[in-house]
């Protein structure tokens, strides 16, 4: 039985959520009401969302663990590993604090979340927590209590949100990507200079198509063929790449279906790791 239930419940499930897509929506301007199949799929995708954060919080779990170990046992990169957690767990805290920064404590909320800046209708700045911006106006928490008050849009100008969370993207996440894939562009030109040698017919296809489009790309390239090289580019890019693009995606999404009808019909058990 503790294959048999785990199979019968995905079965089951996935019978009810295919069955929904298939049913009629709703749709008040023909007199259509949701159907019972919709109501149950939005109670299945909302069990579904559950069952990923628990993923989630078994994720930070495992991660915790095995980063503990090897802190413990003196790996060569342990201090790498001690940054990994402790930001982690930084940017965990400040991140749901920002989100319940509502109905947190006023002296957590001072202490974890950035104030919002208020400008008033006569320039001056006050430092506040935006609650809500609604028809009313703008709602804040602020000073010494942190109780709410709430300041009609004749009053203010502008409100700019501060947050960590976005202050952590642009100035650390986004250079350390840029970096990234700065970093990848030297592999790909070592790459492309291995693939791109005319040993038959079919490398031979793939150097003539990058030289035509790298040259299409830049306009000394284009100036240098005459202008010839910016209309074979787009013939190339538009047709022969677009094509072999939804070629791919075709086959991707028949490769999902036919794996979901494995999962459906209880023939792939890979989530029992089997």
């Amino acid at each position: 039985m503790k294959r048999e239930i785990p199979i019968l419940l995905t079965v089951l499930c996935g019978l009810l959520v295919a069955a929904a897509f298939f049913a009629p929506v709703s749709d008040p301007a023909r007199g259509l009401q949701p159907t019972v199949w919709q109501a149950i799929n939005e109670e299945l995708l909302q069990w579904a969302q559950v069952l990923v954060s628990v993923a989630f919080l078994l994720g930070i779990a495992n991660v915790v663990r095995i980063n503990l170990r090897q802190i413990g046992a003196g790996h060569a990169d342990r201090w790498h590993k001690v940054v990994l957690l402790v930001s982690m767990f930084v940017f965990l805290i400040v991140g749901l604090a920002e989100i319940h920064s509502s109905s947190l404590p006023g002296w957590m909320v001072r202490h974890l979340v950035p104030a919002d800046h208020v400008t008033l209708a006569d320039g001056s700045v006050i430092s506040a927590w935006v609650v809500t911006e609604g028809d009313a106006g703008v709602t804040v928490r602020d000073g010494d209590a942190m109780a709410e008050r709430t300041i009609p849009h004749e009053q203010y100008k502008e409100v700019t949100r501060l947050s960590i969370r976005t202050w952590v993207y642009d100035k650390i996440f986004a250079p350390l990507q840029s970096t990234m894939f700065a970093l990848l562009a030297f592999y790909v030109a070592s790459a492309a200079f291995r693939a791109f040698r005319a040993r038959s017919m079919e490398s031979t296809l793939l150097l003539v198509a990058a030289a035509v489009v790298m040259l299409g790309q830049v306009p000394l390239g284009d100036q240098l063929t005459g202008g010839a090289a910016s209309p074979v580019m787009g013939f190339l890019m538009n047709y022969v790449v677009r094509a072999a693009e939804r070629a791919i995606v075709i086959g991707a999404s028949f490769g999902i279906l036919a794996t979901g009808l494995r999962i459906v019909l209880g023939l792939e058990r890979s989530y029992l790791s089997e």
